[in-house]
């Protein structure tokens, strides 16, 4: 059966879009997200694509590591992953994203509260 897909998920799903697209921005990677386009499907002005700011002195992997540190736990899990297969990613990614391996900040978790009732 197809998964139905509220309005209240489908708003929920594109702040996330817009959250991970922002944070790759400003990192400087925003001319990776004009490569693939995303600029036609959602409202953002292609100059913002190019600006990388405070982070122009780092390397470019410095940079993708600290946005996945902050893109989350699900992000720092695939940067830990990367940083294993050193026969896909080039040296200096490795030795970056090894850094995720041991040395990344507790995030907070979002769980849902329970209830006090036992039914």
């Amino acid at each position: 059966m197809p998964r139905i897909i509220t309005p209240g998920l489908a708003y929920k799903h594109l702040q996330r879009y817009r959250q991970v697209v922002s944070i790759l921005t400003k990192y400087g990677f925003g001319e990776f997200i004009g490569q693939i386009r995303i600029w036609e499907y959602i409202n953002i002005e292609k100059k913002l694509f190019h600006r990388q700011g405070e982070f122009a002195h780092m390397s470019t992997a410095q940079r993708l590591r600290l946005a996945l540190e902050e893109l989350g736990p699900s992000f720092v899990k695939l940067g830990q992953m990367l940083s294993t297969r050193p026969d896909i990613v080039p040296h200096d990614f490795v030795v970056e994203l090894e850094n995720l391996q041991d040395r990344v900040a507790p995030f907070l978790s979002k769980l849902p509260k329970r209830s006090s009732s036992l039914n």
